[in-house]
């Protein structure tokens, strides 16, 4: 498990392949799962921008998120998932998880 010193910024990047059949177009989102994660958030969801660029049947997409570290040493883990424009989540539940120390 990668470790963070305590109130430190750090980002985690996941490579998403769209497997269906249709465009990830605008309202598409990679979206932060609250309720089981153990680290806070400040940031949003990362929508697809209405002007694009969408993410065609078998192209990628890779979302880099900015986290911030509690104050508090201990083992954190924050939940991201896909959603699309209707907000039903898909795909699989992607994670940071880290080891928050003093030094």
């Amino acid at each position: 498990m990668e470790k963070v010193r305590v109130n430190t910024e750090f980002t985690k990047s996941w490579e998403f392949i769209n497997v269906g059949s249709c465009a990830w177009d605008e309202g598409y989102s990679f979206a932060f799962i609250q309720e089981f994660s153990t680290g806070g958030y400040g940031g949003k969801n990362f929508t697809i921008p209405k002007e694009g660029p969408f993410v065609e049947p078998q192209k990628t997409i890779t979302f880099t998120v900015s986290l911030r570290t509690p104050k508090t040493p201990g083992e954190y883990i924050w939940y991201f998932k896909l959603k699309d424009d209707s907000g039903n989540f898909f795909g699989s539940l992607v994670w940071a998880k880290i080891d928050v120390v003093t030094n």
